[in-house]
């Protein structure tokens, strides 16, 4: 059983390895440097996907990341999902028992254009969402993969699903605040949240417990948003909440 942490050890929301077949290529080409520079910049775990899951396929990329992460309790293993309406995926049962066996903690969409390029809608997502729900794993999207107006929709037709939304950006608030208001389920990855003061009035309106810390690895530095944190003026509790016990407890590990 895990306990809840009474100073702030830092589980890392949104990590990507996997070298780029895209731009920007920057950044710590492999896992061992990657979670060399995240043990440097104290962090102590990550929940992490691969490149390729996006940038080429979810089947290639979800198993490279089951055999660069194996036996590697540091990283916790993130699968990228997608329909499987044209039999390029796994089926339902399939993919419930392979995230079972593999110990998949939470799972990653991206729908857009730039990303896989499909829709999110019932008749598309249905049943990745029904997996979800069975199996209780958090969904995570970044910010760029969906509109507002769409992860509203979302979050209100399964309540039953916790969605972290990751890379919300500095200029976000007047979307931001009114979601989380209104949408009991959605959690915020503060990775990309540089806002003069802005983690302390997000926890006076919503307090600390929808708020998660990212470094967006390996395009971004983990330093920032964990300086943001540590010096941030809020409760030491609020801080160990939003530096990694919320994460924990939405991916059942307390």
């Amino acid at each position: 059983m895990v306990i809840y942490m009474t100073k702030p050890e830092f589980i890392d929301c949104s990590c990507m390895i996997g070298k780029r077949t895209s731009l920007p290529f920057f950044g710590p080409g492999d896992t061992a440097q990657i979670k060399s520079v995240l043990l440097n910049s104290g962090v102590n775990r990550a929940l992490v996907y691969h490149s390729l899951s996006i940038e080429y396929h979810p089947m290639e990329g979800n198993n490279m990341l089951l055999e660069e992460i194996a036996e590697d309790n540091f990283f916790i293993p993130v699968w990228v999902v997608i329909p499987n309406h044209t039999g390029d995926f796994l089926l339902y049962e399939e993919l419930k028992q392979e995230i079972i066996n593999n110990r998949i903690k939470a799972l990653r969409l991206a729908p857009s254009s730039i990303g896989l390029n499909y829709s999110l809608s019932e008749w598309s997502m249905g049943g990745i969402y029904e997996l979800a729900h069975e199996l209780k794993l958090p969904v995570m999207i970044d910010s760029d993969q969906i509109s507002w107006d769409e992860l509203y929709s979302l979050l209100n037709r399964h309540r039953d699903i916790n969605l972290i939304l990751t890379k919300a950006g500095y200029r976000s608030a007047r979307y931001l605040y009114p979601i989380i208001d209104a949408c009991k389920n959605l959690y915020i990855d503060i990775s990309m949240y540089k806002n003069h003061m802005g983690l302390e009035h997000l926890c006076e309106q919503f307090g600390s417990k929808k708020f998660l810390y990212g470094s967006g690895m390996p395009l971004y530095s983990p330093g920032s948003a964990k300086a943001m944190i540590l010096n941030a003026d809020i409760a030491p509790a609020d801080k160990c909440n939003i530096a990694g016990n919320n994460i924990l407890r939405l991916i059942g590990e307390v």
